[in-house]
């Protein structure tokens, strides 16, 4: 199975299982530290393409907040990157973690390591327990649940050169100093708004 094939399956999927959720009033889900709100796979898949190079396939690349592990199935098992989703919210993490073998009965395969761990991207125990350090994360990505305090912990900890990525209906906060802010990707419509990805660099 090609990418393009890996893709079509795990947007078909997310969409079972997204269009399931809402019928019974589970689709958007707020919590202490931010709101998961399901993303569309193809308006992502699209942003991504647009960034020319600007992730690193080498680097680990940190799903901040990644609610059903979408975008983490997207970069490790359609991208082959090696991936971290921090998700707080255990009951989400425990439902997402179905979804791996149900997508390998269908014939997707995770092909990049992906590694899974419940607790807040902020703290160092976190990483300590998933054996990575912050520094080799190159990539970060996240919606709404603590940007700013994410964007701190990049300024502080992350390696120079290394991007973050802000997923959102508009750049709310501008200024995520002392990162630069690089370039911004306007999403196809996503339930009546345009959604963007804002790309910033340490």
């Amino acid at each position: 199975m090609d990418a393009a094939q890996k893709f079509e399956l795990l947007r078909r999927f997310f969409d079972e299982v997204n269009g399931r959720d809402k019928a019974i009033g589970k689709g958007d889900k707020s919590n202490s530290v931010g709101v998961y709100m399901p993303s569309d796979l193809a308006s992502i898949k699209q942003g991504i393409e647009q960034l020319d190079g600007m992730i690193d396939p080498a680097g680990w690349f940190l799903d901040g907040g990644a609610g059903k592990l979408q975008v983490a199935l997207l970069m490790a098992g359609v991208y082959e990157i090696p991936t971290l989703a921090v998700e707080y919210d255990g009951e989400l993490l425990i439902e997402s973690s179905y979804y791996i073998p149900e997508l390998k009965r269908r014939g997707f395969e995770v092909s990049a390591p992906l590694v899974m761990q419940k607790g807040n991207f902020l703290t160092d125990e976190v990483y300590k327990r998933a054996g990575i350090n912050f520094c080799d994360i190159t990539t970060s990505m996240n919606f709404y649940s603590d940007h700013l305090g994410l964007a701190r912990k990049i300024a502080k900890e992350g390696k120079k050169g290394s991007v973050f990525i802000f997923h959102g209906p508009e750049r709310r906060d501008r200024d995520f100093s002392p990162l630069k802010f690089e370039r911004e990707i306007i999403l196809r419509k996503y339930y009546s708004v345009d959604r963007g990805l804002y790309i910033y660099r340490k």
